[in-house]
């Protein structure tokens, strides 16, 4: 007897008693040709090649899941790794039975037809074999194929049966090695994922690998007949999540209009909403539904937060529940804590809701409102309260807001913002129409804040609103400006966080008319409260104010030590997008000068040039002050166009609000040097490099060219070189000019210039 006969014994015999068990259940199934076939390739679908090459090099691993919500394209991809990756593909779909009977046959069937072919009859003793058995000799059958057998087993989240899980379980178990088992589903089956994962064999992909790119998007619109533009390709996945069903009934959508007759970004919602409701919504549960259908209002979703808005209790468990089921839920951290709900299933369920529950949305979200004013976030709060039309809800949380914290999001605020615009409904609240005056003058909408200025002065009972407003938007000087920042601090409670911009007030005032040390004092006082109060916004921008004026006096320590203090403030509490971040930018590039680091000087200049429009004549005093800071800088660097640029906003500032004492002073000095730089200039005034900043603070000394070159490690002719381009740029003609000039841009202490 040969070795190839012996060896395929023990095979045929495993064939035979496979037969056995598969013979009953199949001849019934009508089914069971479709279940145990790889899906043939669909016309308009998108290769996934980065996806395929990635599973047909996982072949390592015991177990593949590819898990996903309906419509991700899940059999699709397994498909197209079945006819490119080789090996020998077992293919079963789950019916809705599941029974481990039938599961185990149907099983069987699919690796009998992958190992040797079609089958040519099933003996007739099924039955005689129990499934448990039956799993053993399939593992066995895999064992003895002459190549390696990928079995997929698709909607495995139909398999409900535990012995049928277990089943499923124990196979995977069996396989030899190099065969692999891939489960399709919408849910994670109860397996001991856990256990494959610490093997390293279990590779998983979800939602984040199967939603489709930009580039995947635009070509599935492209086959289906749709051509758009970039950006509208890029709205359009952006509001699906790149759910590739998504993109397909907005393809459909599209295609049944005219070409501007639909947003492309909300493309479908009728027809994904038809979708929901027959692949999802149908068969959920009627408590479910409901619970999702009220949650459609919520950004993201917890346990707590669900409990109060839906008035359903175990929010938490049935989020977790649903999320596991991959029902459009997704996980927000780590934890396991906070879910939000995709994007285009959120807009459905909102129809949803209205045709379930017409008008509920409104108490919904006054409820999100309440949940978040307590436990989470203001913003989130006033976005709740803003689109439920709760004017007195918005009022209250406008009223008990951290000072200038709603300024980084001008968009949101403006929304907010509108809800009250009514002149008699704010003269009864001055407290909301002080604070809401401010935020429109950080975020850039001038008009705005005036009108709400006027109503906060017309109001009922004023109290200190009216006084901490005028100090900060100065319309009449830094004698004005200092008056009504004492009857703020006079008036306000002691505990108020918003005593901290009117010490802020105060301090600008006494700088603005020249008295550096007043104004340190009472920003560092302004700074203690803001830190108190968790006002990130007022704490950086007096810690920044104060490193300004330190530069002024020369006192370059502490002038860093503050800039630096500021920064940490800014990034510690990401509040970058506020315009009080100028102040800090001001601050760094200035700093950052000082120690030749252009890199900085020009990053934050970059960062400042975006955000300075925000800050206009309704906030006079500060918008020209920083603007003064900024030309500082770029006159430094040499960058001409850049200084004028900014001293002509301050001209504009100065046509509105006339009366800004010594900043008037400062800003035509100023525009002095820029001109006078200008017309001594051959050409475009050039810029100081980094090299030629860190020889500044040496030239304020008395060592020699040849002993500086020996501290910079360069040689003396490099340094003379180097001096020579710092005095053109300069627009001076000796060391002792340069000093004096430099001392006056603020690049090197004032005491230095006295020296020569």
């Amino acid at each position: 007897m040969t070795s190839a006969v012996a060896a395929e014994r023990p095979r045929r015999r495993a064939r035979r008693r496979i037969n056995r068990v598969v013979e009953a259940p199949a001849q019934h199934d009508a089914l069971l040709e479709a279940n145990l076939t790889v899906p043939q390739h669909s016309t308009g679908s998108v290769p996934r090649t980065g996806l395929v090459n990635q599973l047909r090099a996982a072949r390592s691993a015991r177990l593949v899941l590819v898990s996903a919500p309906a419509g991700y394209g899940k059999t699709t991809l397994v498909a197209e790794w079945a006819r490119r990756d080789g090996r020998p593909f077992a293919w079963f779909s789950v019916d809705a039975s599941g029974e481990p009977i039938a599961f185990a046959a149907h099983l069987g069937a699919a690796i009998e037809r992958a190992v040797e072919g079609p089958s040519d009859g099933f003996g007739p003793e099924a039955g005689n074999v129990s499934p448990d058995e039956s799993i053993a000799l399939l593992g066995r059958l895999v064992a003895s194929s002459r190549s390696p057998v990928v079995v997929v087993v698709d909607d495995v989240d139909r398999l409900q049966d535990s012995a049928s899980i277990r089943l499923l379980a124990r196979f995977v178990d069996e396989l030899p090695p190099l065969s692999q088992v891939v489960l399709v589903g919408r849910a994670r089956p109860l397996l001991p994922l856990a256990r494959f994962r610490a093997q390293g064999a279990l590779v998983e992909l979800d939602v984040a690998d199967l939603g489709f790119a930009d580039r995947e998007a635009a070509a599935l619109l492209r086959a289906a007949g749709v051509d758009l533009p970039r950006e509208d390709v890029e709205a359009l996945n952006a509001a699906v999540e790149g759910w590739p069903a998504g993109l397909h009934l907005a393809a459909s959508a599209l295609n049944s209009c005219s070409p501007n007759g639909i947003d492309p970004a909300r493309g479908g919602d009728d027809l994904m909403l038809e979708y929901f409701r027959t692949e999802l919504l149908s068969s959920l549960a009627p408590d479910d539904v409901t619970f999702l259908t009220r949650a459609s209002v919520l950004e993201g979703m917890c346990g707590t937060l669900c409990d109060l808005v839906t008035e359903m209790p175990g929010s938490a468990e049935r989020l977790a529940g649903l999320e596991g089921s991959n029902l459009f839920v997704r996980p927000m951290d780590r934890e396991g804590r906070w879910y939000r709900l995709h994007s285009a299933f959120r807009r459905v369920l909102a129809l949803e809701l209205e045709r379930l529950e017409p008008g509920v949305a409104g108490t919904l979200r006054r409820r999100a409102a309440t949940w978040c004013a307590e436990y989470g976030s203001d913003d989130l709060a006033l976005e709740y309260a803003s689109s439920a039309g709760d004017r007195e809800r918005l009022v209250e949380l406008l009223e008990r807001s951290v000072p200038f914290s709603l300024t980084a999001q001008p968009a949101h605020v403006g929304r907010w913002l509108d809800a009250l615009d009514d002149a008699t409904f704010l003269s009864r609240h001055p407290a909301a129409s002080a604070i809401g005056a401010l935020t429109l003058a950080l975020t850039g909408h001038p008009d705005g804040a005036e009108r709400w200025a006027v109503a906060t002065e017309q109001g009922h009972s004023p109290g200190p609103w009216h006084a901490l407003l005028h100090s900060l938007m100065s319309p009449h000087g830094a004698d004005d400006m200092r008056t009504h920042a004492a009857r703020a601090l006079d008036t306000l409670p002691l505990g108020s966080a918003w005593r901290a911009p009117a010490l802020l007030a105060l301090a600008c005032a006494n700088a603005l008319e020249g008295d550096s040390w007043s104004a340190d004092a009472l920003l560092g006082e302004a700074a203690d409260t803001a830190a108190s109060a968790g006002a990130a916004a007022v704490e950086s921008t007096a810690l920044a104010y104060g490193s300004l004026l330190a530069a002024d006096r020369g006192d370059w320590p502490r002038a860093d030590a503050l800039a630096e203090a500021a920064r940490r403030v800014v990034q510690g509490s990401q509040i970058e997008d506020s315009a009080t971040t100028l102040f800090s930018l001001a601050a760094s590039a200035r700093a950052a000068l000082r120690k030749g680091d252009c890199v900085t000087v020009w990053a934050d200049l970059e960062r400042a040039r975006a955000l300075l429009p925000r800050l206009t004549h309704a906030i006079g005093s500060f918008s020209v002050f920083l603007r003064i800071e900024l030309v500082r800088v770029h006159l430094a660097l040499g960058d001409a166009n850049g200084a004028l640029l900014l001293l002509d906003e301050v001209d504009e500032i100065f046509s509105r609000r006339p009366r800004l004492g010594v900043l008037r002073e400062d800003s035509k000095a100023l525009r002095g040097q820029v001109e006078a730089n200008v017309r001594r200039s051959t050409g475009r005034p050039a810029t100081l490099t980094a090299a030629e900043l860190r020889l500044l603070p040496l030239l304020t000394t008395h060592l020699s060219f040849r002993e500086i070159a020996s501290l910079l490690y360069v040689s003396r002719n490099t340094v003379k070189t180097q001096a020579i381009s710092v005095y053109r740029k300069l627009g001076v003609s000796s060391r002792g000019e340069a000093i004096v000039r430099a001392s006056e841009l603020g690049l090197v202490a004032g005491a230095a210039a006295e020296k020569w």
